[in-house]
């Protein structure tokens, strides 16, 4: 099942993210040309509806947390499904499957942080596959526990000087809450800070919170919740909270976990949709401490997008500067994009940009206003087209 099917079918995912989310699957292409023809296509393809931030002459729109006041536009972008030639892929996209003891992990291309690495389990090949020239390549890597998870689901693999969690994904629901609490040590790998409120179909806010512990106290009291397995769960037809799931150790960026006034939490934090109910105490609980506590806040895309025109290409850095969106011309920004990722600097090597062109960048960090609004997390760059008042990335 194709990922957008499976996430829209479990109602898992906020609909702004499904498309952005969406897994287009590789082909066998040949040369090089060939490859820049069906790049293009693929990109158009997960382009349309995937990202767009629309502005009226009123409301301002924020890119990584600064607060732009553009004209009345619409940027259009997407994540697009490349499959990049070897050479230009980086090390944790060339080798992306490791077999331990008869178990298959697979790369969620997530790097941790060293201070998350547990005991090592040993050193082993790992493998990757070139479409291009259909050849298999093998690597040695050491393999360690990751932050205090059973190695039987997620471990961490050493590429070059960093680290990356690997999941063994498998359809094997755990009998109780408890079981899940353990077994991923979940509490101190996942973080609720960001949610959503709703009324059935009806969306009421977005929301943060400065301290989750509760919540986990909570969850820690339905140890003995029970596992349901429930293809027919609708979160239209309920009252519930949506955390936003994001973690590093688990692999995982922007799942979600519901909590339902009727009992239910359900999350796609494992790959498949896990439910367990903990009770309508439990859950009112969680729902009045998120409530009462949140503070209302800026909505998070599923990916951020900035536009604009290269103005400098130097220093390590492209120069993007936004004025030719602004309202007030003189009011624009330059934004600076580092070019010590491979998948910037490839991004440039293929569609040859240059000094002028209109680009649109997509990243999942952060704006460092004070080193000069550096962009941080930067994963693409594709050349745009301004026309009637919008930026898209044209087939």
């Amino acid at each position: 099942m194709r990922g957008n099917e499976f996430l829209d079918k479990m109602e898992l995912v906020n609909s702004e993210y499904v498309e952005a989310a969406e897994k287009v699957p590789y082909k066998k292409k040949k040369s090089w040309v060939k490859w820049g023809v069906i790049a293009a296509c693929l990109a158009m393809i997960v382009v349309v509806g995937t990202m767009i931030f629309n502005n009226s002459n009123t409301s301002p729109i924020f890119i990584g947390g600064i607060e732009r006041e553009y004209k009345n536009i619409s940027i259009l972008c997407g994540e697009s499904a490349i499959e990049w030639p070897w050479e230009y892929k980086t090390l944790s996209e060339q080798y992306t499957s490791v077999i331990i003891e008869g178990k298959e992990y697979t790369s969620t291309g997530i790097a941790i942080d060293s201070s998350l690495i547990g005991e090592p389990i040993g050193v082993y090949d790992v493998e990757g596959y070139d479409s291009y020239t259909d050849k298999k390549h093998q690597m040695q890597a050491e393999v360690f526990e990751n932050s205090g998870i059973s190695a039987e689901h997620i471990i961490a693999v050493k590429l070059g000087n960093e680290y990356y969690t690997f999941t063994y994904v498998e359809y094997n629901p755990p009998a109780t809450l408890g079981e899940v609490l353990d077994e991923y040590n979940l509490a101190n790998v996942l973080e609720f800070n960001r949610f959503r409120t709703y009324s059935g179909s009806t969306e009421n806010g977005y929301f943060q919170i400065d301290d989750d512990t509760y919540i986990w106290d909570v969850l820690s009291n339905c140890r003995d919740a029970t596992f349901i397995q429930d293809d027919t769960w609708n979160g239209s037809e309920r009252d519930y909270i949506s955390f936003t799931a994001t973690s590093d150790a688990l692999g995982v960026y922007k799942r979600v976990f519901y909590v339902s006034s009727d009992g239910y939490v359900r999350t796609n934090i494992f790959d498949y949709a896990y439910t367990f109910q903990i009770g309508e105490e439990a859950a009112g609980k969680i729902i009045s401490y998120a409530t009462e506590n949140g503070i209302e806040t800026i909505d998070e895309p599923y990916t951020n997008t900035l536009a604009g025109t290269i103005t400098e290409i130097s220093n390590g850095y492209i120069w993007v500067d936004d004025s030719i969106l602004c309202k007030d011309a003189s009011e624009g920004l330059i934004f600076k994009i580092p070019m010590d990722d491979l998948r910037i600097s490839r991004c440039i090597d293929y569609e040859k940009i240059d000094i002028g062109d209109v680009v649109v960048v997509s990243f999942t960090g952060t704006i460092d206003v004070e080193a000069g609004y550096v962009v941080s997390g930067a994963y693409s760059v594709d050349k745009g087209t301004l026309s009637d008042g919008g930026v898209s990335v044209p087939e």
